[in-house]
Order: C-alpha cells, then sequence, then structure tokens
C-alpha cells in the first residue's frame, strides 16, 4: 500500500536500469550510466597535499613571526620540503621551490571561510594554546620547532607523491 504512489509514478524504474547495468558487468558489459564521465583537467589533489599545503602556510607564518622576512621564510620551508623529497605536484619530477612554497601559501590565504582541508590545517596551527607555547620559546628554538614539526608532518603523514602511506 505504501509504494503505490511511487509505482503509478514510475519511480522504481531508473532503480531497476541501475540493477540490471550492474548485472550487466558479471557479462562483461558496461552500459553508459556506469561509464566515467569525461572531465577537462585533472583530479583535484588528496586529502592529505591539502593537508601539506595548510602546515607548509603555517610554518611559513610561524617563521614570519620568528623575525624572518617572507623571501627566507619561503626559502627555509621549500629547502625542507625538497630535502624531505616532497614533490611540489603529482608527476612533477622537480622540487619544491620558494615560488611554489609561497603559491600555496596564497591557496590557503585565500579560503577565509577556513572551509578547505588546508586551511583548517592552518588554522590548527594557531589555536590560542598553540600561539601561546610557541611565543615562549627563544626565536632560534622557534624556528626549530616550526621546521621540526613540519619535517616531522611530511615524514609521518604522507609519503613522496602527497598520498597517505599505507605501511
Amino acid at each position: 500500500m505504501l509504494f503505490r504512489g511511487p509505482l503509478a509514478e514510475t519511480l522504481h524504474v531508473p532503480l531497476l536500469n541501475l540493477h540490471a547495468s550492474l548485472e550487466a558487468l558479471d557479462n562483461g558489459l558496461v552500459e553508459p550510466i556506469l561509464k566515467p564521465v569525461p572531465r577537462r583537467g585533472r583530479a583535484p589533489s588528496s586529502e592529505a597535499r591539502a593537508a601539506l599545503k595548510g602546515c607548509v602556510a603555517g610554518t611559513v607564518q610561524r617563521l614570519l613571526r620568528t623575525g624572518l622576512n617572507q623571501q627566507d621564510a619561503n626559502l627555509a620551508v621549500a629547502k625542507l620540503l625538497t630535502r624531505r623529497g616532497v614533490r611540489p605536484e603529482r608527476g612533477s619530477g622537480g622540487e619544491v621551490t620558494v615560488n611554489t612554497v609561497r603559491h600555496w601559501c596564497e591557496e590557503v590565504a585565500a579560503d577565509v571561510g577556513r572551509r578547505g582541508t588546508a586551511a583548517k590545517m592552518y588554522a590548527s596551527m594557531f589555536m590560542p594554546a598553540e600561539v601561546d607555547r610557541f611565543s615562549a620559546l627563544p626565536l632560534d628554538q622557534a624556528r626549530s620547532h616550526a621546521l621540526g614539526s613540519l619535517a616531522r608532518f611530511c615524514s609521518g603523514d604522507i609519503s613522496r607523491s602527497g598520498r597517505k602511506k599505507t605501511s
């Protein structure tokens, strides 16, 4: 009785078509409903890569707070990422440059609503307790701590390709 309305409107037909298409897979037939839709451009980067970008932007900001200028902060982060084997983007064989770091920082800054993973990671680095703890360190220790945190993030959370480690 509950299904009379939907049956009368044939709302079940798309589900039956989908079911038939899924069963056709067993016979090697791929119906159009199951074929991937061609898209322009690349797929978005992984969430781990976005988190890395947020951590990079946060590290640069921490270094700026210790008195480094923008260029030196970007350079220090780029060198660390290169030593860790982090690549600038998928499929790229190049090294992370000062411009890459600057671009990532700009991407994170553009998300003013802090909706994306990168911006959330960045914001988590500047919670009041974190800021207090970081501010209490002498400048040389603060710089070392900022770069050390990024290094630990790189070696513990993502592999060289930007994907989560599975080991």
